[in-house]
């Protein structure tokens, strides 16, 4: 509870200095800040720090990442827990694996872009980038098919995302780009 509270008054204190601050000061605590909500996001949904799941997903509802909604994220890492389908490639979402006929099919460039995104270099600069596109492609497809509970998150989504932002341009006077 301490460190859910700390990180918000972290990003709170460090977002209200910002506008005085030269922008490479600002990255890095801001990059540990957003990663350690990340971090507080799966405690949460792990059952801590309390055992009530609306207690603990109100404690990080606020969210200083836009990328992914957090009951979406939290189905899908309870779904990843699920020990029957923990190594499955096709099963588990949070597996890299290909199965060899999606490969075969995919163009060359693709190719090596996945590639590279098995490197340890790859990981961290293409990581991020692959997986939000590829999850905000599934998911798009999700609500475009009527999927309640894929649209529900995300409409849970905006709200915490826009409270950051509200706070970050309104009150603090950073730019949304910037922020983003």
């Amino acid at each position: 509870f301490l460190v859910i509270c700390g990180t918000y008054a972290g990003l709170a204190t460090l977002l209200w200095f910002t506008p005085s601050l030269p922008w490479w000061v600002v990255l890095g605590p801001a990059a540990y800040l957003v990663a350690l909500h990340s971090s507080l996001q799966h405690e949460a949904l792990h059952g801590h720090p309390t055992r009530n799941r609306l207690v603990n997903e109100a404690l990080i509802y606020i969210n200083p990442s836009f990328w992914f909604p957090y009951r979406r994220y939290r189905k899908m890492h309870l779904q990843h827990h699920n020990d029957e389908h923990l190594t499955d490639p096709v099963l588990d979402p949070e597996s890299y694996y290909m199965l060899p006929d999606h490969w075969a099919g995919l163009p060359a460039p693709m190719k090596q872009i996945y590639m590279a995104h098995n490197t340890l270099a790859g990981r961290i600069l293409l990581g991020p980038i692959i997986g939000v596109l590829r999850f905000w492609s599934a998911e798009a497809r999700r609500i475009m098919r009527g999927d309640r509970e894929v649209t529900a998150g995300w409409l849970l989504h905006v709200p915490a995302c826009a409270i950051t932002l509200i706070y970050a341009s309104w009150f603090c006077g950073v730019p949304v780009w910037m922020y983003v």
